[in-house]
């Protein structure tokens, strides 16, 4: 039975991206939203989850796990289907997002999954910024406070 989960659409409505594990793991896919076949984006063997487009839907983001054992946050160029890792942490990355100038991401660093979103501790989530083109990590958020699915406010000031 095929799960197909995390629907985006692209800014300019046309097409929705997917993760889907039709082949045996999550992989990412786009299908137009005026019909027809998905078209596979990204080939690996382990799980690779989207989570958004840019803001000029040149590339989508998603997370995975690529040559070593953590996960990391990659774009991928949807025309030319690159891919390039903008960070990885021994701790685990997810939910990430671009900011609306498209030059950064935020997201969630480590954390307990929702079930525990009132945790407070050592292991709480953390929300970090991290530059596209160098890959330099800014940690915004890193309390005993569980912080989960950071969301750059559209204005770019805040999230």
């Amino acid at each position: 039975m095929e799960l197909e989960t995390r629907p985006i659409w692209s800014p300019d409505g046309k097409w929705l991206a997917f993760s889907s594990d039709r082949n045996g793991n999550y992989d990412v896919f786009a299908i137009p939203i005026s019909g027809g076949e998905p078209r596979q984006l990204t080939y690996s063997g382990g799980n690779e989850v989207a989570t958004d487009w840019s803001p000029d839907g040149k590339w989508i983001t998603f997370t995975g796990q690529r040559d070593t054992p953590f996960t990391g946050i990659f774009i991928l160029d949807v025309r030319t289907l690159d891919f390039k890792k903008v960070t990885e942490d021994y701790q685990g990355l997810s939910q990430p997002y671009f900011t609306p100038d498209g030059k950064s991401i935020l997201s969630q660093r480590f954390g307990y999954p929702w079930i525990r979103p009132r945790y407070q501790g050592s292991s709480a989530a953390q929300i970090i910024l991290t530059d596209i083109a160098t890959g330099q990590r800014k940690t915004i958020v890193k309390n005993d406070n569980q912080k989960l699915w950071p969301l750059p406010a559209p204005d770019g000031e805040g999230f």
